[in-house]
């Protein structure tokens, strides 16, 4: 009796309009010579720009594995960048990483390309919406790495102090 996996990674094609594959598609086709003449290869290797990567796979083989991949990896700390680009244009500055997008010395174009940061989690939200990834799938991985953030970071205090 063959093996098969209950939750198959790719499903068949077509859930995800083309339009919205060849917009992407242009975005990461512009992004990633300017990025990397800007700023290296070695910044491809940010979680976040990763995941831009990632997505561009997933999305064309509406693949909800490597949508997963994507959201664990980025979906809380890029909401938290959205918080502090909305607090930083109130001039509230939430934690102080998106101070940049407020730099005249940058160009405009440069500071639109780095606004994927706010919608790519909202991107992947939906995706994993249309592709039909279930989102309790990667809420008890952020749930279990805050928990060995925040008890490391107790038992260093404890060191430090003890």
């Amino acid at each position: 009796m063959p093996l098969t996996d209950p939750v198959p990674s790719v499903k068949p094609a077509g859930k995800i309009p083309l339009w919205l594959k060849l917009l992407y598609s242009s975005f990461v086709a512009v992004l990633v010579p300017w990025y990397w003449s800007a700023y290296g290869p070695t910044n491809f290797l940010y979680f976040c720009h990763v995941a831009l990567l990632l997505t561009l796979v997933a999305l064309w083989r509406e693949d909800r594995l490597l949508s997963s991949m994507s959201a664990v990896g980025i979906l809380l700390p890029e909401v938290l960048w959205m918080a502090d680009l909305v607090s930083t244009a109130e001039g509230y500055p939430l934690v102080g990483m998106t101070g940049y997008m407020f730099d005249p010395s940058l160009s405009l174009f440069t500071r639109g390309l780095s606004f994927f940061h706010f919608w790519l989690p909202l991107h992947l939200w939906f995706g994993m919406m249309m592709v039909g990834l279930p989102l309790c799938i990667f809420m008890p991985t952020h749930l279990i790495l805050s928990r060995m953030f925040l008890s490391s970071g107790l038992e260093r205090a404890q060191t430090v102090s003890g």
